[in-house]
């Protein structure tokens, strides 16, 4: 019996989940300096609120890639 993914499925594989790892770490942040103070600027970062679901999404289209390539 054959095992149906070869080694470069699970390169593929390795490298989807690490690009959505970094899309994880992009998304971390929003800080404020102070308990006193509300700065939109800062939670709603176009770093948080747009770049980062585009590289989680990015990985898991590499995922799906490595999944169904043949």
């Amino acid at each position: 019996m054959e095992f149906p993914y070869k080694k470069q499925n699970f390169i593929i594989l390795g490298i989807g989940i690490f690009i959505m790892i970094v899309g994880f770490f992009l998304m971390v942040g929003g800080k404020m300096p102070s308990a006193d103070v509300w700065d939109p600027s800062i939670i709603y970062a176009p770093r948080i609120v747009i770049v980062s679901p585009i590289v989680i999404l990015a990985g898991l289209g590499v995922v799906a890639y490595s999944i169904f390539k043949k």
